[in-house]
């Protein structure tokens, strides 16, 4: 089961999007925790969790031990409390989870990204919370995301130059094909969702 979340996430936490694969075998996270669950970090375990829910395969995903154990944990906060389901028998749609599940949701629209920072867009509640309780803006993410920036700037630059050059020939065709911008967009990239945004913030098409 964790290899094929791996696969399907091209080796990424579903949370922070870093590779994982080559430094941790990764974790397999439930969205709704099946053992217990918290409203907030200073509230108690409430046992049980959403244990009907332990083997289904939308409530599963691939993640860092950080964003997992360190961060999220039994954490899975509602919009309104009252609405938790608490058996098999409850209409999961009636709850209103404050974290954003990656497996329905787009991120994007509710996170986005000034240069290696999150933020949520226009301030929403969801991306808020998921940013703050998950860590998503915790230091070192901060700057591996940072570095990771820096070398998309450059590969950006030099993009732009190649496009000035007046010598049009089959090398620089090939350097251009290769050596693209859209090779770190792509979803396999790690930090794919700051690529994006930046690269859209400097006019990239």
């Amino acid at each position: 089961m964790k290899a094929a979340l791996s696969v399907a996430q091209h080796g990424k936490c579903a949370f922070c999007e870093a590779k994982i694969t080559h430094v941790s075998y990764g974790h397999i996270e439930h969205y709704r925790p099946k053992a217990g669950y918290k409203q907030s970090k200073k509230d108690k375990l409430h046992i049980p969790g959403y244990f009907w829910l332990a083997y289904t395969w939308e409530n599963l995903l691939f993640s860092c031990e950080l964003c997992n154990s360190r961060h999220k944990g039994n954490l899975f906060p509602l919009a309104n409390p009252k609405s938790r389901a608490k058996s098999a028998s409850d209409n999961l749609t009636d709850e209103q989870p404050l974290f954003i599940d990656p497996a329905s949701q787009n991120p994007s629209d509710l996170i986005r990204f000034r240069k290696h920072v999150p933020f949520a867009v226009k301030g929403n509640l969801h991306g808020k919370q998921t940013i703050a309780s998950l860590g998503l803006n915790r230091d070192a993410l901060n700057e591996h995301r940072s570095a990771r920036l820096l070398l998309i700037v450059r590969l950006w630059q030099s993009t732009v130059e190649l496009r000035k050059s007046t010598s049009v020939d089959a090398l620089r065709r090939s350097i251009e094909n290769e050596v693209t911008p859209r090779n770190v967009t792509q979803p396999s990239a790690e930090y794919s969702a700051m690529a994006r945004d930046y690269l859209q913030s400097v006019g990239f098409a």
